[in-house]
């Protein structure tokens, strides 16, 4: 009962921390072709950025 307790405190102390993890468990389920469709979306918002956000890549 207490290690619950203690859980679920420190999981509402640390809601962004769970977030991400409850983000990873989600993607250890993904078949191999959805991971690689979420690998190319990911990467494709990080070079959005950097081109919107770095005169370099613009």
């Amino acid at each position: 009962m207490i290690a619950r307790l203690r859980h679920w405190l420190h999981r509402r102390r640390h809601p962004l921390r769970y977030a991400h993890l409850d983000q990873l468990l989600r993607t250890q389920a993904l078949h191999r072709d959805e991971l690689l469709a979420k690998q190319q979306r990911d990467l494709a918002d990080i070079v959005e950025f950097a081109a919107a956000h770095t005169p370099y890549y613009a």
